[in-house]
C-alpha cells in the first residue's frame, strides 16, 4: 500500500484480535499456551502480508508485463439498490449496513478490482481480519468452503483441531470477501451458496460480501443485501483514463472525444471499465469506434492481435505467424471447449490440452509452447499468475464462443445454443451471437422459444385473469412481497440445481431476460409509485416476503392489482407483440423467397 507501512497495520490487526484468537485455541491445547500463541500471530500475521502483497497490484489488459499498484489505478465505483446508494463507499460503509452483502455487476464493471480494495481498505481502517476467496479455487479444490479457509490460513502448522475456526469465527473479528460466485458450475454453486448462507448465519458477528455477476437467483440467501454495481458517469469515465499508464496524447484525445459525444453514443461501452480500457487500445491503434458490442470486440481482438509496443510503432513479433483469420479460430475453438467446461482458468496441462484440442478443430497445426506464448505476449488474450492461466477477461471467452456457433453448422448451432441458453441470464454470449446474426437467432432460438411461451399460457390475443394466471403458475414460483410494499414475481433455485441442471423456470427467465436486453424492451418501473400494492389484498400475514403463486392467485383481486398495475403484464404485452412481429417478418420473407425462386 502506497505511503503505508502496511507490516505496522497487518502487526496492530493481529495484536488486536490476539487474545480473542488464542481464547478461541485453549479448548484444544493444554500446555505451551505461549507458544502455541506466538504460532497462532505468526501464522495470521504470514497470511495478511501474503494477501495484502498478492492483491494489492495486479496485471490487466492494460498492463500486462508489470503489475500495477490497485490504488494507482482503481476508479471508486458507486452501488445502488431499490433502498439506497452507497457513493464510492469504502469498507466500513458495507459494514454500517451490518447484513451479508451480494455485490452483482455485469462482465468489466469492476466488481473483482473492488473488492481487493476493499481488502486494502480493511486492512488500512478496521482491526477484523479480512480473509479473502476467490471461489473458482474452493471448486477446483472440490473442497467446502470453510475446509479451504482451513487450508488457506496453513493452520495445520499451529496443530489446532479444524472446530478451532468455528469458535474464532464465532467471536466475529473476520471479514469475508468472497469473489466470482458466477464462475461456479450449476451444481457446485448451489452447494456452495448454501454454505455461505448457512455460515453467515452461524457466525453473524463476522462480516460477508460476495460478488457474482447478475442473474443469479439469491432469493434463498435469507440474510443477504443485494447492492448493484452502478456505470460509470462520463466524469467517472475520464477519471479513470486519466489514471491509467497510458500515452498522454492519445489520453487527451481520447478524453476529448468523450467529452463531446463519443461517450453519448457509446455509452453502454464507456459505463464499463474493461471496456472502456479496451476501447482505449482500439482507439489507438485504429481511431474508429465501432457502435455494436460484436464489433467492438472484433476490433478489440485485431487491436490487441496486432498489438503495438507502448512506446515505439513496430508490431510485437510472433512465434506462429499465425495469420489473424487463424488466430481467431483457435481462440474460438478454445474458448467453446472451455466455454462448455465452465472454466476460465487453467494449469499448464489443462491449457496444453484444450489448446490441442482446439487447434483439431480449427484444422490448424503449430508448436504448442509458441502458441501460448503469442497468446500471452503477442495476442494478449491470456494472463500468467504463477502456475495459473486465465484469460484477459472472461467476456472474451464469451466473444469467441458466439464466433464459434455462428460460423458451426445448422445441427451444430442447435445444440450450442440450448447450451448456452443455460447461461443466458448470466453471460452475453448469445447476446453477442445476436448481434452477428440476429437472423440465425431469431429463427433457431426467439421465434420457437416465443411461440411456445404463448401456446403455454393459452394466448389469443389479450392477457385476461386466465392467461396471467397460467403464465404466473408456468413461470414464476412465488409473488415477492418487497420492504417497501413492491410486489413482484419471483423463481426459486430449482431443485435441479442440486444434481447440476438448469431449471426449467430458471432457464425460461434467463432466456426472456436476454430477449429483453436483446429488443430493448422497457423494464423500468412506473415512476409514480403504481407498483406499490396495498397489503390488505395479500392472502396472508404481510409480514412474509414471499407468498407461493399457488396460494396467491386465489385471491381475485391481487390478479386484479397485477392485469392493472405491475412490471410483468407490461413485460408479457410487450413479448406478445414481438412474437407476432417476428412471425410476420419471417412469413414476409419466406414468401419473398419463394416469389425469387419462381421468378428466376
Amino acid at each position: 500500500m502506497e505511503n503505508i507501512d502496511s507490516n505496522k497495520l497487518i502487526a496492530e490487526i493481529i495484536t488486536a484480535n490476539a487474545e480473542s484468537l488464542f481464547d478461541s485455541s485453549k479448548n484444544f491445547i493444554s500446555d505451551k499456551s505461549n507458544q502455541i500463541k506466538a504460532r497462532l500471530k505468526r501464522t495470521f500475521s504470514e497470511y495478511l502480508e501474503g494477501i495484502e502483497r498478492k492483491y494489492s497490484s495486479t496485471k490487466t489488459i492494460i498492463y500486462r508485463d508489470t503489475p500495477q499498484s490497485i490504488k494507482h489505478f482503481y476508479e471508486p465505483i458507486d452501488l445502488f439498490n431499490d433502498r439506497l446508494r452507497l457513493e464510492s463507499p469504502k469498507i466500513q460503509d458495507l459494514l454500517d449496513l451490518k447484513k451479508p452483502i451480494i455485490i452483482t455487476g455485469t462482465g468489466g464493471s469492476g466488481k473483482s478490482t473492488f473488492l481487493k480494495y476493499l481488502l486494502l481498505n480493511s486492512i488500512e481502517s478496521t482491526k477484523k481480519i479480512p480473509i479473502f476467496i476467490e471461489l473458482r479455487d474452493v471448486e477446483k479444490n472440490e473442497s467446502t468452503l470453510i475446509d479451504f479457509i482451513h487450508k488457506t490460513l496453513q493452520l495445520r502448522k499451529v496443530n489446532l483441531e479444524s472446530n478451532y475456526l468455528d469458535q474464532a469465527f464465532d467471536k466475529g473479528n473476520f471479514i469475508f470477501l468472497l469473489d466470482g460466485f458466477d464462475e461456479l458450475s450449476p451444481l457446485f454453486a448451489q452447494e456452495l451458496g448454501n454454505e455461505i448462507d448457512l455460515i453467515s448465519q452461524s457466525y453473524s458477528k463476522c462480516d460477508f460480501i460476495v460478488t457474482s455477476r447478475p442473474g443469479q437467483d439469491f432469493i434463498s440467501w435469507t440474510n443477504f443485501i443485494e447492492l448493484r454495481t452502478e456505470p460509470l458517469t462520463l466524469e467517472k469515465a475520464i477519471s479513470l483514463v486519466k489514471r491509467l499508464n497510458f500515452d498522454l496524447e492519445i489520453k487527451n484525445n481520447f478524453i476529448q472525444e468523450l467529452e463531446s459525444n463519443l461517450y453519448d453514443s457509446h455509452r453502454s461501452f464507456f459505463e464499463n471499465p474493461l471496456l472502456l480500457s479496451i476501447m482505449l487500445i482500439t482507439y489507438r491503434d485504429s481511431a474508429s469506434i465501432p457502435s455494436e458490442l460484436h464489433n467492438f470486440y472484433s476490433l478489440a481482438f485485431e487491436a490487441l492481435y496486432y498489438r503495438h509496443d507502448a512506446s515505439k510503432s513496430f508490431k510485437r513479433p510472433t512465434l506462429t505467424n499465425l495469420p489473424v483469420n487463424k488466430g481467431k479460430d483457435i481462440m474460438s475453438a478454445f474458448s467453446l471447449i472451455t466455454y462448455l467446461k465452465t472454466q476460465t482458468s487453467f494449469n499448464n496441462h489443462e491449457l496444453k490440452d484444450y489448446l490441442n484440442k482446439a487447434m483439431k478443430l480449427a484444422d490448424c497445426n503449430c508448436d504448442i509452447k509458441d502458441l501460448i506464448t503469442d497468446l500471452l505476449r503477442a495476442f494478449c488474450m491470456l494472463l500468467q499468475d504463477g502456475t495459473v492461466y486465465e484469460y484477459t477477461h472472461r467476456s472474451f471467452q464469451e466473444y469467441f464462443s458466439a464466433c464459434y456457433l455462428v460460423a458451426a453448422s445448422e445441427k451444430n448451432q442447435i445444440q450450442l445454443i440450448k447450451e448456452f441458453s443455460k447461461k443466458a441470464d448470466t453471460d452475453i454470449t448469445l447476446q453477442l451471437a445476436f448481434g452477428m446474426n440476429p437472423k440465425m437467432i431469431e429463427e433457431k432460438l426467439i421465434i420457437p422459444f416465443l411461440t411456445e411461451f404463448k401456446e403455454n399460457i393459452g394466448f389469443k390475443g389479450k392477457i385476461n385473469k386466465t392467461v396471467f394466471r397460467k403464465f404466473a403458475r408456468l413461470y414464476f414460483d412465488d409473488v415477492d412481497y418487497h420492504q417497501k410494499k413492491l410486489a413482484g414475481l419471483s423463481v426459486k433455485r430449482g431443485e435441479e440445481r442440486k444434481k447440476g441442471i438448469v431449471s426449467e423456470k430458471s432457464l425460461n427467465l434467463g432466456i426472456t431476460r436476454l430477449i429483453i436486453r436483446i429488443y430493448n424492451i422497457n423494464t423500468e418501473l412506473e415512476p409514480n409509485n403504481s407498483n406499490v400494492i396495498n397489503p390488505d389484498i395479500l392472502p396472508v400475514n404481510n409480514k412474509e416476503r414471499l407468498v407461493p403463486i399457488s396460494t396467491a392467485f386465489k385471491e381475485i383481486k391481487l390478479v386484479d392489482w397485477f392485469l392493472e398495475h405491475s412490471l410483468e403484464k407490461r413485460v408479457l404485452e410487450e413479448l406478445m407483440k414481438l412474437e407476432k412481429s417476428l412471425q410476420e417478418k419471417n412469413d414476409k420473407n419466406s414468401e419473398l423467397f419463394e416469389s425469387l425462386l419462381e421468378n428466376n
